[in-house]
């Protein structure tokens, strides 16, 4: 389940992120009492002993979570004071105003998204379009966009959006037909996220198919083996 907005900027604070990580972590060090016997301590929460105090205090998850909440909610109350006839005009406001309004309509467009993890991070992880390492890759199972589908729909599944086909495809106009024979009536198709777009899509199942890779060991939960479904189905 995607977390919501006050969780994201309490990861962000503990890992030591700019932006809105740091924006929170400012925000719990004035909340954090000064300790008079460190006040000659050069260190940025005002000496070891409130650095201690600080790190019990950010380790407060439900503590933290409101903490978040608020920066959140005067964040979004400073721009709509400032907005015309009840709209923001998210050009007159920072980078920052608008970085915070995009992981709120995010997290609010995936609010209890359900996601199957298909592969944990590691030191194989790939990376984001945005430069960062990724944790994991999911899809999401609770976005269903079609329970049957045609010809454009079936293709795009097996062989990525047309625009974006280069050369020899993967699946020819016969096994499109095939597919279409034994999924084209009934089938679960989901977005799967906002990534990749126009990839090939994933089939999810719970067969050891050739060709299909188990999620995690005795989960019997596979991805991949398209070829091996239609025919077990065609069978």
């Amino acid at each position: 389940v995607r977390l919501p907005v006050q969780a994201q900027l309490v990861r962000m604070m503990r890992e030591g992120e700019n932006g809105w990580g740091q924006r929170l972590r400012e925000q719990l060090l004035a909340d954090v009492p000064r300790v008079d016997e460190d006040e000659g301590d050069d260190t940025s929460a005002g000496g070891a002993a409130s650095e201690r105090l600080f790190d019990q205090w950010s380790a407060n998850t439900v503590y933290t979570y409101r903490l978040a909440d608020r920066l959140i909610r005067e964040t979004l109350e400073v721009m709509a004071n400032g907005s015309q006839g009840g709209k923001v005009d998210l050009s007159a406001v920072s980078t920052e105003q608008r970085e915070m309004v995009a992981m709120y309509i995010k997290a609010q467009e995936s609010w209890q998204e359900v996601a199957l993890v298909l592969r944990a991070g590691g030191a194989d992880s790939t990376l984001s379009s945005e430069g960062g390492t990724l944790a994991a890759e999911c899809v999401v199972l609770n976005r269903p966009i079609a329970r049957s589908m045609g010809r454009e729909l079936a293709e795009m599944l097996l062989n990525g959006a047309a625009e974006f086909r280069k050369g020899v495809v993967a699946y020819d106009d016969g096994f499109v037909d095939r597919f279409l024979a034994v999924f084209g009536k009934q089938a679960a198709v989901y977005v799967g996220g906002p990534d990749d777009q126009e990839q090939q899509g994933i089939v999810v199942h719970g067969m050891a198919l050739a060709g299909a890779r188990e999620v995690a060991p005795g989960t019997g939960i596979y991805t991949g083996g398209i070829d091996a479904a239609v025919e077990a189905v065609e069978a």
